[in-house]
C-alpha cells in the first residue's frame, strides 16, 4: 500500500512539473517577442503541437494522481479544481489562433491544475501522517 502511495505522489509531482513547464512556456513567449529573438525560437515556443503534447501528457497523469489521492483522503473538491484547470488548458489548445486568448487560458489552466496537485499532495501527506 505504501508503494502505491509513493507512485501517486510522484505522479502529482510530475504533473506539477508539467504545469510549471507550461507556465514557463506561456510566460516566455511574450518576453521573447519583446526581446526580438530569432524566428526559429519563436516558432518552437508558439508551436501548437507543443501545447497538444503537454495537454495529452497532463490528462492521464492528472487522472491517475488525483484518483489515487482521492482514494487516500476522499476530498472531491480537487476533482472539480482539476476539471476546471484541464478545461481551460483544452480551450487554450482550441483557441491557438488567438495568441492572447491561448496564453491566458493556458496560464490559468496550468495554475489551477498545479494547485489541485499541490493540494492533493498536502492532503495525502496530512492523511498519511494522521
Amino acid at each position: 500500500m505504501q508503494a502505491k502511495e509513493s507512485v501517486d505522489a510522484k505522479l502529482d509531482k510530475v504533473s506539477v512539473l508539467i504545469s510549471a513547464v507550461c507556465l514557463l512556456h506561456c510566460a516566455s513567449f511574450p518576453i521573447l517577442l519583446l526581446v526580438g529573438s530569432s524566428v526559429s525560437v519563436l516558432a518552437f515556443f508558439s508551436d501548437h503541437l507543443l501545447h497538444q503534447i503537454l495537454l495529452f501528457l497532463a490528462l492521464p497523469l492528472s487522472y491517475f494522481a488525483l484518483i489515487g489521492g482521492y482514494r487516500t483522503h476522499g476530498n472531491r473538491s480537487l476533482g472539480l479544481l482539476a476539471i476546471v484547470g484541464i478545461s481551460f488548458l483544452g480551450l487554450g489548445v482550441y483557441f491557438h489562433n488567438y495568441v492572447f486568448v491561448e496564453l491566458s487560458l493556458t496560464t490559468l489552466g496550468s495554475a489551477l491544475l498545479a494547485s489541485a496537485h499541490l493540494y492533493n499532495l498536502y492532503l495525502r501527506s496530512k492523511f498519511l501522517s494522521a
